[in-house]
């Protein structure tokens, strides 16, 4: 056996479709991911090899007999697709990978890793819909079904999958255990063009005998309250559970049992369960074991026969696109969960504990999404405790819900009685900072009570951290906006009666969410109920699922459709998420372009928000309109040319050419001003490429002059906040960028830090200078929108960027913004090539800087210099060290490319920089 070098590469962190170790996909072209890892610096992958096997004893043996690549000369590290034997339903594979540097060492076999098919076609289904009565429109509430079923086992348990789906939410359980710690499945999706499953694994849970599965069952957002008011019964009033347990014994034979005639249904102890009510649990109802084998027959008599349904039925919500026929079960097509379910992924204590004539009222510090965990030692039967949740309190220390609208976000507990008994609602969520709590048996203390934080993103996994606390908070507050509003969908808010999947906040909130988390996979799956949202006429939508709101996609809104996936592909370097969604995103240009002839997009702009929550500085909306028209065309060129549309993309390339043109024409005054002179104008004009060059440095002086005007705060609302301290960095402003994050007075970031906020509110003024709330029709205290500026601190402050033409940080762009905000900053991003890290601090008359660059990429890197003899990475001049070109000196800074590996990098502090002080 050939034994690799020290300094060859190693691959790590092996991925299938961005997920480790994913059972029951339907992807029969997956894609191989993995980490290139060293410990030396100007570590190069040359070439890859990649094995899949259908047993691991056969993969130890290096023999991929379902793909063996051969040694394939390349550099690419991701999204590696599968070229082996057809993928079936229920294949396992197992697969590992090795890899060659440039000087042709190569690496040992990475350790195994695996993934596993799931049923590809409808035949491979055979359960039934079942489930309880459809929900009676009189009542309040709507009530958790239980569903179960027992069956015998004869023989050795080789292994046992569930292969199941709901209209409605579900949980399985296996025995009595719980099967999965995923929350809120199958998610949402518009239901009768697309249903998710789930594929879990269940083998441990299993024995030889009798056994039995359960199922409890909810409305979830199929049948509960969604969007405004009180609306519920948006797909359909009959909850529907679907799946199937296959298992396989050691001898080969396998058993499947299935949804269908034979199940037995009751209600439980949870009375309500609504995404947006809240939970009404009576523990008096309990029915301990009611899915144990040995105890069911104690709870055969509040059982009975289940409806079957071979069609379930699913409405189709209005605007939407009707459901082509199809083989599948119900003629709805089943598809494998894409993306990781939401999950637990935190527990905080409570920081206050008080009681109040309005009850206890618990403070955790932290506006979240999720539920709480109670205990309760002692109380009597029938003692109701309710719990009451909100985002901040009402001058007189009680709870605000006002701005919960519809919502009662309320979760009731009935005591039994017992000695010690516990609660954590599973079909709700809520999002809150306080809980008011009355009905408590005695005094209430944080042994009693923890709050559950729920999300379907981790943006923990990425960081970033400077010397100025109040910049601190901003990120912090960022990374919880998006780890409540990551929830299933990217929602606009997760407490009041909405939580729809706006398209506006999306869009313009991507990139940030790219830069703090591994958001691929979530977004992707967002873009398929995107596609799925299209008007027959190619309208994209304003909401994703689309529901409440049925009009075709506003400016800005619909334009998410395009501007997300150019996202995901500038963090990821994925072309698959840019072909699958062509087609819709060539329908929506079709659609803007036919309505429009004249390139001014005044038709067909449908709710048209424009600037939407701007302070007093409406920009004209045919303005903003006709700028994202040209923005999609942009970037419809760009798009088509990474996946070899060429035609395509010089089309694309000519019509954004001609729509710049027809804006100037319109909007760019003699002087160089623009028509309106709103803060957002410029900004977009300038992001967007809008304007010949000649006009460019004026629109800047305009757009810094727009500021001035205001006191040197923002007015700009969903559309130009996110990009204007970008903008102004990039045209040498760097100092009224940082004026306008370090301000702590109305409308600032700082403002709503400096009452309380932890995470970024909806509205600037959500709590006005006087104490009172704004609006409570439309006033959420947690609404990621505003925090598209997170991309500024780690793109810009931190300097950590994936060069646009080379996307997937494949190549890095290195470029910090080193003067005139802070002292010192630092960020860290995990990319798909690794972890890319940035630390730089200022000392007297020095500069130091720190960075990591993953094996297999290199960076351009600008270090801030007055001359190259003053540079130096460790002791040695820059000029020295090995694997670093030295390109030259711009705007301030030594330009070098940097191999991978950790490197530091010292110099004496600039005059002048990309961004210094300029007034």
């Amino acid at each position: 056996m050939l034994i690799p070098p020290a300094a060859a590469l190693h691959p790590v962190n092996l991925t299938c479709d961005y997920r480790h170790n994913p059972i029951g996909i339907d992807d029969t072209h997956p894609r191989f991911s993995w980490i290139d890892s060293s410990p030396r610096r100007d570590q190069f992958q040359g070439a890859w090899q990649v094995l899949v096997a259908s047993s691991p004893l056969l993969l130890s043996h290096n023999r991929g007999d379902l793909w063996n690549s051969g040694r394939v000369a390349s550099g690419t590290a991701s999204l590696i697709t599968y070229s082996g034997r057809a993928l079936t339903s229920e294949r396992r594979a197992w697969w590992k990978v090795r890899v060659w540097n440039r000087a042709g060492q190569p690496s040992a076999f990475s350790p195994a890793a695996r993934f596993e098919m799931g049923l590809l076609r409808p035949s491979d289904w055979h359960a039934k819909w079942i489930g309880m009565p459809a929900l009676d429109p009189a009542a309040p509430n709507e009530p958790v079904a239980l569903l179960r079923t027992s069956f015998i086992l004869r023989g050795r348990i080789r292994s046992a999958r569930w292969y199941g789906t709901a209209l409605g939410l579900y949980q399985l359980q296996v025995n009595g255990m719980p099967a999965t710690n995923g929350r809120l499945r199958p998610g949402w999706t518009d239901y009768h063009l697309r249903i998710p499953y789930q594929t879990l694994d269940v083998t441990r849970l299993l024995r030889p005998g009798v056994n039995a599965v359960g199922i409890r069952l909810a409305a979830g957002w199929y049948a509960g309250y969604v969007g405004f008011g009180h609306r519920r019964f948006h797909y359909g009033n009959a909850p529907r559970a679907y799946g199937q347990l296959v298992v396989r014994y050691r001898d080969g034979t396998k058993t499947t049992v299935s949804t269908g005639p034979g199940w037995a249904g009751a209600y439980g102890p949870t009375l309500g369960a609504d995404l947006l009510m809240g939970d009404l649990r009576d523990s008096r109802r309990e029915m301990p074991g009611w899915c144990v084998p040995v105890m069911m027959e104690r709870w055969n008599r509040h059982f009975g026969a289940v409806q079957v349904d071979a069609t379930p039925s699913v409405k189709q919500p209005p605007g939407t696109r009707p459901a082509p026929a199809c083989d599948w079960p119900g003629n709805i097509p089943l598809t494998a969960e894409s993306d990781r379910p939401v999950e637990r992924v935190a527990a905080i204590s409570p920081k206050v504990i008080r009681e109040t004539a309005a009850g206890w009222v618990v403070d955790f510090g932290q506006n979240m999404v999720g539920v709480v965990h109670v205990r309760a030692f002692g109380g009597h039967s029938g003692e109701r405790v309710t719990m009451r949740f909100g985002e901040v309190l009402n001058p007189d220390g009680s709870v605000y819900t006002t701005n919960l609208r519809g919502a009662r976000a309320t979760d009731v507990w009935i005591l039994n009685g017992a000695p010690m008994q516990q609660w954590e609602p599973q079909f709700t969520f809520h999002g809150f900072r306080y809980a008011q709590i009355t009905g408590w048996p005695g005094a209430l203390t944080s042994a009693n009570i923890t709050g559950i934080v729920l999300s379907s993103a981790r943006p923990d996994a990425s960081a970033f951290e400077c010397t100025n606390h109040l910049v601190n908070q901003l990120q912090h507050n960022i990374q919880w906006g998006m780890r409540g509003n990551y929830l299933e969908v990217p929602t606009d808010c997760p407490q009041r009666d909405e939580r729809l999947g706006w398209m506006g906040d999306a869009e313009v909130f991507a990139p940030t969410a790219c830069d703090n988390a591994n958001v691929a996979a979530f977004l992707g799956k967002w873009m398929d109920d995107v596609d799925d949202a299209q008007s027959a006429a190619g309208g994209f939508s304003d909401v994703s699922p689309r529901l409440v709101d049925p009009a075709d996609g506003a400016p800005a809104w619909g334009d998410a459709g395009v501007i997300v996936p150019w996202t995901l592909y500038r963090a990821y370097g994925d072309k698959r998420v840019v072909a699958d969604h062509y087609p819709a995103m060539v329908r929506w240009l079709n659609y803007i372009r036919s309505a429009n002839p004249d390139l001014l997009w005044v038709n067909r702009s449908n709710n048209n928000f424009g600037d939407w929550l701007n302070v007093g500085d409406d920009t004209d909306r045919a303005l903003i309109a006709t700028a994202f028209f040209a923005r999609d065309a942009d970037l419809m060129a760009r798009m088509a040319r990474a996946i070899g549309k060429v035609r395509d993309a010089a089309m694309y390339h000519a019509l954004f050419q001609q729509i710049a043109a027809a804006f100037d024409r319109k909007w760019l005054l003699p002087d160089g001003a623009i028509s309106g002179g709103t803060q957002t104008s410029y900004v977009i004009a300038l992001q967007f490429h809008l304007l010949p060059p000649a006009a460019r440095r004026q629109a800047a002086a305009d757009l810094v002059a727009a500021i001035r005007k205001r006191g040197w705060h923002l007015s700009t609302g969903f559309i130009g906040t996110g990009s204007i301290c970008q903008v102004l960095t990039d045209a040498g402003y760097a100092d009224v960028a940082w004026r306008l994050v370090k301000n702590t007075t109305y409308p600032s970031w700082g403002y709503e830090i400096a009452r309380g906020a932890t995470t970024i509110w909806e509205r600037w003024d959500g709590i006005r200078p006087n104490g009172t709330f704004e609006d409570p029709g439309m006033n959420s205290f947690n609404h990621y929108a505003f925090g598209a500026v997170g991309r500024w601190l780690i793109e810009d402050v931190a300097g950590i960027q994936s060069d646009a033409a080379h996307p997937g940080y494949a190549e890095i762009i290195l470029n910090p913004l080193a003067r005139g905000g802070v002292r010192s900053a630092s960020s860290r991003i995990e990319t798909i090539h690794g972890e890319v890290a940035s630390a730089w601090r200022q000392e007297k008359d020095r500069f130091i800087w720190k960075v990591t660059i993953p094996a297999n990429t290199w960076a351009e890197a600008h270090i801030p210099a007055q001359t190259i003899a003053g540079v130096t990475e460790g002791r040695r001049s820059i000029a020295r060290a090995p694997g670093i070109h030295v390109i030259g000196m711009a705007h301030g800074a030594l330009v070098v490319t940097v191999p991978s590996g950790s490197w530091s990098f010292h110099s004496t502090v600039p005059t002048h920089r990309r961004g210094a002080l300029s007034r």
